[in-house]
């Protein structure tokens, strides 16, 4: 009394099972192949990111390295131009040494002050040789020449 389903005799079921084992395993195997394929290719394409962000590390350091370099040489350029000031200085000299000691530290601070580091640079030479001047009052200079070096060591 089977009624609205289908019955399928059990003789034919155990027949029909060898073929339908076969057909679940073929299916089954090539799904685990299917899988193997999306997890190498997942495998490769981490290795690839990997290697790409090792080279873009390896150009960070490489750019970053250049960089420094420059700013080096330009730092080196920048003060070989400072101390070849000797014309400003011999200008300094002539003039009232405290009143261009008194106007360089104005104006080194000026540009200190504005982000002008290559003006603040010439105006640092200006009184240093300012300070190297021989003069009586030595003293009052040296202090005033390790202020000035410590203004400019703090940035």
């Amino acid at each position: 009394d089977h009624r609205g389903h289908e019955v399928l005799n059990v003789r034919e079921a155990v027949r029909q099972l060898p073929d339908k084992v076969a057909e679940l395993a073929t299916t089954s195997r090539m799904r685990a192949e299917e899988i193997a394929g999306v997890a190498n290719h997942a495998r490769e394409g981490r290795r690839e990111l990997m290697a790409i962000a090792e080279r873009g590390q390896k150009e960070v350091r490489s750019a970053m390295e250049k960089l420094s370099t420059a700013l080096q040489r330009e730092e080196e350029a920048l003060l070989a131009e400072v101390d070849g000031c000797s014309a400003d200085v011999a200008e300094i000299l002539q003039v009232d040494r405290e009143e261009h000691l008194s106007e360089a530290l104005d104006e080194l601070r000026r540009h200190r002050d504005s982000g002008d580091a290559a003006r603040a640079l010439i105006w640092y030479a200006r009184a240093r040789r300012a300070v190297a001047a021989p003069s009586g009052d030595q003293p009052d200079l040296d202090r005033a020449a390790a202020q000035l070096k410590a203004q400019l060591q703090k940035g």
